[in-house]
């Protein structure tokens, strides 16, 4: 399985527009690293899961588990 973690703004602050009103601490990526590396994700393959905490800029489309994973 090949999958990819794409950070957002970890350890900086809130910037306006922001739906999660707290900083991304290391923690969150690694969270998911975790999950990816664990058999609980074992029919994931070939995913882009960006932990950024959901910026309502931001264009770029996650995967449903991206959802699923911050609200673990």
């Amino acid at each position: 399985r090949v999958n990819c973690v794409a950070p957002g703004r970890i350890g900086l602050p809130v910037g306006v527009g922001h739906v999660m009103p707290m900083v991304g601490e290391p923690r969150h990526v690694a969270d998911c690293i975790a999950w990816l590396a664990s058999e609980s994700s074992q029919f994931v393959n070939a995913q882009t899961i960006v932990v950024d905490g959901g910026p309502a800029d931001s264009t770029r489309p996650g995967p449903p588990d991206s959802r699923i994973l911050s609200a673990r």
